[in-house]
């Protein structure tokens, strides 16, 4: 059995803003979407570090420029992005690696749209605060939320909440 090696594409450039550049051998893979009905494009980069451990230091909302080329140099993709979540984090003997999902400024999926949905920065750390609060009796169905956002944060696309997602009553932006 033998295993190909060889990708079939070329990573140009792969800078995170304020983090040092990221080598190819870092990268174990990438999935690249041309949304076509949102007119965005996403990406999912799997990447390893064992010198910096600068995954454990991403928080989202991170800008990112991501350039790569097909093997055959006729095809570029990819510019300027902002990472929306950092997912499968994990640390094994020094070795970290994360996923690190990544859309155009135009298109966040933690964003709110006109009708004050609200998608945070994952995690479920806002629905964990809630329900604590909600256990102390600090909050109830009856409680105004509001959020701060930034203004790349607004869309006017319609996002579907999940169950357990907390709907904001009003948002505010500069």
């Amino acid at each position: 059995m033998s295993v190909n090696t060889k990708g079939n594409f070329n990573i140009l450039a792969f800078i995170i803003a304020d983090f040092p550049p990221i080598g190819i051998n870092q990268v174990l893979y990438v999935s690249y979407i041309e949304d076509i009905r949102s007119a965005t494009i996403l990406m999912d980069i799997q990447v390893t570090d064992s010198a910096t451990g600068f995954l454990s230091d991403l928080q989202g909302m991170e800008n990112v420029l991501f350039v790569a080329e097909d093997s055959k140099q006729e095809t570029e993709i990819g510019g300027e992005f902002v990472i929306y979540d950092v997912v499968d984090r994990k640390n094994t003997g020094g070795k970290s690696s994360a996923v690190i999902r990544l859309c155009k400024t135009d298109f966040l999926n933690n964003a709110a749209n006109k009708v004050s949905k609200r998608f945070g920065k994952g995690h479920g750390f806002f629905d964990l605060e809630w329900g604590m609060f909600s256990d102390m009796n600090y909050v109830n169905e009856k409680t105004i939320v509001y959020a701060v956002i930034h203004e790349v944060q607004r869309v006017d696309y319609d996002l579907e909440p999940s169950e357990t997602d907390i709907l904001v009553d009003k948002i505010f932006t500069k």
